[in-house]
Formats: C-alpha cells, structure tokens, sequence
C-alpha cells in the first residue's frame, strides 16, 4: 500500500463522473458510495482524472464550468492527488503496445501502478483485467457483496 494514502484504491474518470450524473440512478448511487469511501480514506485520484471530469461534466451539461471548477479544487484539497510524470508517459507506451489500451487509459493506469494502486475502479476497462500490479474492477459489475467486501 501507497504511504501517502490509507486505502489503494483509485477510480477511473467515469467513476467520478457517475457521482455527480444522476441519470442513471443506479451507476449514481454506486458511484457516489465510491467516492464517499474514497473521500474518507484518502484514495489518490489522478490528476488527469480530475481535468477529464471536467471537460466531460461541463460537455455534458452535469455541471456548469464553475461548478466543475469547485469540485475539482475540493477533490484537489481533500484528496492525494498523483501527477503525470515523463517515466509514466514512457510507462503508458509501454502498456498501450502490450494491451492495445488507448494511451490516456494507459497514462492513468501507469500513474496509479507507480503509486501503489492495488485496484482501480472503472466501467471502461476490462472487468478483472490484471495491468501491472493493479486489478481492474467493473463496480457496476460486482455484486452488492462484493461491493460491500471491497469497501469494507
């Protein structure tokens, strides 16, 4: 597990997303519980994640842009927020020609696996794929259960 944060847990931009999206009740709900616990556990979130939900939940019409911008600087304050570096970009390369991802997946998953992600939540990826050392996780997928077992 990552020092910096108490859980090793991260969450794709789409995680995020549903939190504040309500059309889809059910993905809303399980993204909201997500990001309560990921609040209250510190869980790092990519910096990119955060610019993606924005430009998304703006594109959207989910929130205005000074919305978005409020949400972001609080997840920039109540979170451990991981920053790109040139070795992720060369990292996410990597992993784009091995996995056939696209590379801003790539560039999440390289910044999560060099901090210590152990499992990363997201609706867009393969459901419990292995990518480095990190899980990837459908929660939309998981059993009410198995939800509850990874939050625990």
């Amino acid at each position: 597990m990552n020092s910096t944060t108490e859980t090793s847990i991260s969450v794709d931009t789409n995680i995020l997303f549903y939190s504040f999206d309500p059309r889809d009740v059910s993905k809303h709900e399980i993204a909201k519980r997500i990001m309560s616990f990921c609040l209250e556990r510190k869980a790092q979130i990519a910096l990119q994640v955060l610019a993606e939900f924005h430009h998304a939940s703006v594109r959207k019409n989910v929130v205005s842009p000074l919305q978005a911008d409020a949400i972001v600087q609080d997840f920039m304050q109540r979170m451990p927020v991981i920053a790109t570096t040139p070795g992720d970009l060369a990292t996410a390369l990597d992993l784009r020609q091995r996995h056939g991802l696209q590379i801003f997946d790539c560039l999440i998953l390289a910044v999560n696996n060099r901090s210590g992600c152990a499992s990363f939540l997201s609706e867009d990826l393969q459901h419990n794929r292995k990518i480095g050392q990190i899980t990837v996780l459908n929660p939309f997928l998981l059993t009410p259960s198995e939800l509850d077992a990874l939050l625990a």
